[in-house]
This record gives C-alpha cells, structure tokens and sequence, in this order.
C-alpha cells in the first residue's frame, strides 16, 4: 500500500487487505502460524493471546443484540481494524492492548472511517466498551481500556418534525405511491414503539381483541416482555396485516408485508432517506425530517392531548424523563408559555 502516494488510493487498498484479511480470520486464519486451522468450523476459545481484531470478532459473534445493533458494531470493528492495521497493533494479543493503544487507534479513525466526528467517536467508544466488557468476562483480559477515555463534547440539536404541510404531502405520495411503507409508517407512528420492536413482532404477538401487540425491550441488562396498545385510529390497519399473515410470520417482513424472516430496521431508515429526504431531482420530497421524527411527534402530541405521564407510558418509559428531555420537542416551548401567563405581581 505504501507505493501509493494519493491518501484515498492508499485508504482503498488498506480497505480491500483488511477486507480479505477479516474474511481469512472468520475463516480460522491464524495469523501466528499462517494457516487456516485445519476444522474450518471450529471456532478456537477467546483467550489472552488471541489476536486483538480476531478477539473482537469472535466475541461480536457471541452477542446478543438487536439486528441494527450487531450490525451498527460490525461497522465500528471494521473501522477500528482499518485503523489499528495503519498502526501495526491489529494482530497484538487482546490481552496487551491499553488505553494507549486505543487512544492512538481512535485518532487514526479519523483518518480512516468516513464522517468522523464527536458522535461518531462517543458511539465507537461506546461499543468498545460493550465489546470488551464481554472479553473481560471471557477472561480474555482484565483491562478495560476505556475506563479514563472520556466522551467528547458533542452539540445537542434541536430535534426536526415535521409540519401539518409536510405530513399531507408524505401520507399522499406513500399512499399512491409505496403503499406498504405508507401502512407500514402509519402503523408506527400509532405504536409508542421503535423499529427495532416493530420488526421482529409475529402474528401471535397482537391480541386484536384488546387491542394490544407484545413486544420485548430492554430494560437495563434485561429485556423485558410488555403490550403496548393499538388506537383505534390505528386498528383497521392492524385488522389488515393479520389477515394477510400465517400464524408464525413476522407482520413486517421483507416489503413490509408479512413473511417468515426478520428484516434489518436499517431498511426503513433508508427507505425513508430515498423516497422522503431525497431531493426532487432523485424521486424525493425533499423533506429533512428523518424517519426516527415520527415517534418525537407521535409523542409530542399524546403529551399535548393527553399529558407527559401517558406519553411515558405509551412509549413504555419507567419516567417522564425520557419524554420531557428527549421525544416531547415541545414541551419546553409550553413550560415558557405558561411562565409567559403567570399573573404574580410584585406589588
């Protein structure tokens, strides 16, 4: 790679050998006697000495968490192995490597990893922690090297919905246009749930009669079993998936009808990015809320209509804190009206 002087050549080619060497070490490669171990299948214990990028992939392949979850990770190890192959330490035991190393591999992801910014280190170190939290409980090593690297200072936006015009236009172009995805994002706005949930829940998790479906979140390390309730505004479209379901098929399946395997939550994220944020010139509307908006709206208004309290509660929160800090976008707004109206003179 060095007899290419032009820095994005030289990224391509660290990319395709990194590449072809993250596929000989899922293979079994080890890169200490240069062969793959002769069972092909066999996946050799997590230890001390386990190369660090091979010690990373073999615990990912270990987890248990949601499809965009493995997948968000997948994307973090990729980059943290183009960027400690700059650096010479990807084939370091796991048990070696140090804050130091991590430090020095997370300034060279910005030389390495498209889009680098605050967020994007804060979310890398937070699922290297994760990564190694289970590497510590393997006994692979008994450093956690993120203990003292602190998060970056990021800016705290305010959050885009969308406009009373701009929710016409979407429901008019998806219902002609997409029609499943227009169900499909009706039924989510309803639900006071997250894509991932929505995703992986089956025939036999709605309850039509009590207008109910069940779905499974986390909840601190547990993940935990709870209905949430379908609107009555929200029913008939319910009514409609079930009649188009097999008992054990997953509602949203691929297209968004129902099917017997689980699609990545990813999809609709780029769904919507292609059909709604996407400018005119590229099939869009050019809208720039994103998809996530819709629950932050959702929620906005059951706070307004109904209260924060059954806000929380449809969106399965333990607190208002969630509501009132992050999904409610105008509840400051109405906390400045009400001091605005307050009538206590001073006199």
């Amino acid at each position: 790679m060095n007899k290419f002087s032009d820095g994005e050549k030289k990224r391509d080619v660290t990319k395709k050998i990194l590449e072809d060497e993250i596929e000989k070490l899922k293979k079994g490669y080890n890169p200490f006697w240069k062969k793959i171990e002769s069972n092909p299948n066999y996946t050799p214990a997590i230890g001390p000495n386990t190369p660090f990028i091979n010690a990373l992939w073999k615990v990912y392949e270990k987890l248990e968490k949601a499809p965009s979850t493995k997948s968000d990770i997948s994307s973090v190890i990729r980059g943290v192995s183009m960027a400690s192959a700059n650096l010479g330490l990807d084939f370091i035991p796991i048990s070696k490597v140090t804050r130091k190393h991590f430090k020095q591999i997370l300034i060279e992801c910005k030389n390495v990893v498209t889009g680098w910014s605050p967020n994007r280190f804060n979310k890398y170190r937070a699922y290297l922690k994760i990564l190694f939290g289970e590497l510590i409980e393997y006994e692979a090593t008994e450093i956690d090297p993120f203990v003292k690297i602190k998060r970056q200072k990021t800016i705290k936006r305010l959050r885009s919905i969308l406009t009373q015009e701009e929710r016409s236009l979407i429901n008019k172009y998806l219902m002609e246009k997409h029609f499943y995805f227009w169900r499909f994002v009706q039924i989510f706005f309803h639900s006071g749930a997250r894509e991932s949930e929505m995703m992986l829940i089956r025939m036999s998790d709605v309850d039509l009669t009590n207008q109910r479906f069940k779905v499974t979140i986390k909840k601190g390390q547990d993940y935990i079993e709870t209905w949430k309730t379908i609107k009555d505004i929200a029913m008939p479209l319910w009514v409609e998936v079930i009649k188009e379901a097999a008992s054990d098929d997953y509602l949203f399946s691929k297209g968004l009808k129902p099917g017997k395997a689980p699609i990545n939550p990813a999809q609709i994220t780029r769904r919507w990015r292609t059909h709604i944020k996407a400018p005119a010139e590229k099939g869009g509307l050019g809208i720039s809320a994103d998809f996530y908006s819709l629950k932050h709206l959702h929620t906005t208004e059951v706070s307004e209509m109904l209260s924060v309290e059954e806000a929380a509660k449809h969106n399965s929160h333990s607190s208002i804190k969630m509501v009132t800090q992050i999904y409610d976008v105008r509840n400051a707004e109405r906390r400045e009206s009400s001091l605005k109206t307050l009538s206590n003179s001073f006199s």
